[in-house]
């Protein structure tokens, strides 16, 4: 029943860790030549009642996973989840395993972890057992290097990792081979001091396992969930927030985006207001003489052709100003090249944009223009027959009228249906736009940032986990609208919600239904009393704000506006450090939390603008009804007066 402690060794390849964990601990991992451990193996030995769990883990520096983010994620793994972390190596501290170590070091920072691992190197191979100073100062320059590599995080590696330049442990060989000359044969026998070291070895370690005194794992099935989940994170995040190999490439790509940044951002106002001046040309050159001539595609093609050359000319400028910009040997060409590609997506979802809103203005200018040559066309022919002192019969005259009011009505309603965007489109365009922003502003150097804890979703993703949500997103955004009686306990809406499964008078199982929805948001997935508490916290403190944000801002911009999904982010980066969240996030697992906090977002989101969409297509529709019935009655009252002349 005692805490577990876990010790996880790393190394490259073929460096004999996991023969090192069977002579020190009695494990019975697998050896042979060559790589032979995939992923973790996982051996549980006892040491004075204690319960140690030791991990051996993938070899580093593979051809089979070079190029990869393997190597991050494997190391990473080891600092989130272990007391005490063995780094196995041959020969002297080598600038890769720095980089490694660096690199860890930031996932640890944004995925988070209530352990400080220390990290023991161990040393193989050495001829000199007794030449400690010399790898001592190496461990230093190590940790300087650490240093200042990381000062753009503006976080110290002393509050996440304990590297101590005397934590380093030197074994000679194992085995010591030569050539007999009377046999003829290379002999190999087992050197006489590696067991002598390997006893120091066991008790250095188990003395640094037990001055650490954290009972972070309660027992082995929590040990579990926590790993488990970890690995989720880091297989999740891992494609953005380890996508860089060392420290140094990631401070510079961050250096980099920040100036695409802020081209993007003036290229975005140039093509904004460079789009309207063309929409606002085109739609000029749009007469009653040209309209009934030209298809409705000629002036889209106008349009179309013009953006081009626009998007065309600003890119120009704004790579020639990247690499302006960019000039410095300090940036890698490779991360250059990279991150110039992250230019363009925002300007083409403007580009989007202005499309989709001249498509609209378009249709209502060519409606407009097609009614009134209509209206002039009947009030013609009316004019006409009068002139022929013809005696008309004006009730035959209000039918042609009347029909023809039925055909334009007809027409403008199918018009303004075709233009409204079908759900499962907007649904579409919606998480495109939130992949998009993720991708562009993933692997930032603020630590917790929401952008470095959410992956991308695709839509089959995102409607699964809306549909699991579903009785969530009912208690958190239905049952928290404005409009609800204060008075009602949050309680009873969720007899309200789970009362089906005949569970009314049942409180706390009616609380474990709610909380077996949202297991995956806490390090502790038994439910108690605390998990009930913190869950009401969180739904009626942080919640309703959520919602009204989103709600308040498409009521405030167009729906087609892309800049809402950076908008939605900041809310949800806004709700992740409200208070409540902030005093709870001890117990929170943030990747999966925020996950759900963002589909729950996206969810109402997309709700809001459906909404929205099928409101402006009702105020469109009864606009064009009463225009049109405004033209009927000026018609039937002018060929009154027609009439009453002769």
């Amino acid at each position: 029943n005692k805490s577990p402690i876990v010790l996880t060794v790393i190394g490259e390849q073929s460096s004999a860790k996991s023969s090192l964990m069977n002579a020190t601990f009695g494990c019975n991992f697998r050896v042979s030549a060559g790589r032979c451990t995939i992923g973790m193996y996982l051996s549980v030995v006892r040491w004075q009642s204690h319960p140690i769990v030791i991990f051996d883990t993938e070899g580093l520096l593979s051809l089979e996973e070079s190029g990869s983010i393997f190597d991050n994620q494997m190391v990473s793994m080891a600092m989130l989840t272990s007391h005490m972390v063995l780094v196995n190596h041959k020969g002297e501290l080598s600038a890769n395993l720095e980089h490694l170590v660096g690199m860890s070091f930031y996932a640890k920072l944004q995925i988070r972890s209530p352990l400080k691992p220390k990290l023991l190197f161990i040393l193989r191979d050495q001829s000199d057992t007794n030449a400690m100073d010399i790898f001592i100062k190496q461990l230093a320059k190590f940790k300087e290097n650490l240093y200042n590599d990381c000062k753009f995080l503006k976080s110290s590696i002393d509050d996440e990792f304990e590297i101590n330049e005397r934590n380093i442990i030197l074994l000679p060989n194992a085995f010591s081979s030569d050539y007999n000359s009377i046999l003829e044969i290379e002999q190999t026998w087992r050197n006489r001091t590696f067991p002598m070291k390997i006893n120091e070895l066991r008790k250095i370690i188990s003395m640094s396992l037990f001055e650490t005194g954290s009972q972070i794992y309660h027992d082995i099935r929590q040990l579990y969930q926590k790993i488990v989940s970890n690995w989720d994170a880091i297989d999740n995040l891992g494609p953005n927030l380890l996508a860089c190999k060392t420290l140094y490439e990631l401070s510079m790509k961050n250096e980099l985006r920040e100036i695409a940044r802020s081209i993007t951002e003036s290229c975005i106002i140039v093509i904004h207001n460079q789009g309207r001046q063309h929409i606002t040309k085109i739609l000029s050159e749009i007469t009653p003489n040209n309209c009934s001539q030209l298809d409705i595609t000629h002036f889209s093609t106008q349009f179309y052709a013009a953006m081009q050359t626009t998007h065309r000319n600003i890119m120009e400028e704004a790579s020639n100003d990247y690499n302006s910009k960019t000039q410095r040997s300090c940036f890698p060409p490779e991360i250059k090249e990279k991150v110039a590609k992250l230019i363009e997506p925002p300007i083409l979802n403007i580009q989007g944009l202005l499309r989709a809103e001249f498509e609209e203005s378009l249709h209502k200018r060519i409606h407009d223009v097609r009614v009134s040559n209509a209206q002039h066309r009947l009030i013609g022919a009316v004019q006409e027959e009068f002139d022929r002192n013809i005696n008309l019969n004006t009730e035959q005259l209000q039918v042609r009228i009347n029909k023809v009011y039925q055909e334009e009505l007809e027409r403008c309603t199918q018009r303004i249906l075709s233009e409204s965007e079908a759900p499962d489109q907007i649904e579409l365009r919606v998480i495109k736009f939130y992949n998009s922003d993720l991708s562009i502003k993933a692997a930032n150097a603020t630590t917790q940032s929401v952008y470095n804890l959410l992956h991308t979703l695709d839509v089959n993703q995102f409607q699964k986990r809306s549909q699991e949500l579903e009785e969530i997103y009912r208690c958190v955004i239905s049952y928290t609208q404005p409009k609800q009686p204060s008075n009602i306990s949050f309680l009873r809406r969720l007899v309200n919600i789970f009362g089906n499964n005949g569970n009314k008078e049942n409180e706390e199982r009616i609380w474990e239904l709610f909380y077996c929805k949202v297991e995956s948001w806490f390090h502790e997935k038994h439910y108690n009393n605390k998990h009930k508490k913190r869950l009401l916290k969180i739904v009626e403190g942080c919640f309703p704000q959520l919602r009204d944000d989103i709600t308040q801002m498409i009521r405030a911009q167009r729906s087609s506006d892309p800049c809402i999904i950076s908008h939605t982010l900041t809310y949800i980066q806004n709700f992740y450090n409200n208070e409540i969240i902030v005093n709870e996030r001890k117990h929170l697992v943030p990747h999966h939390f925020l996950l759900d906090v963002a589909v729950i977002a996206l969810r109402k989101l997309i709700e809001e603008i459906i909404k929205t969409e099928q409101h402006r297509h009702e105020k469109d529709i009864e606009k064009a009804r009463n225009d049109l019935a405004t033209w009927r009655e000026n018609l039937k009252t002018q060929i009154d007066h027609m009439h009453n002349s002769f």
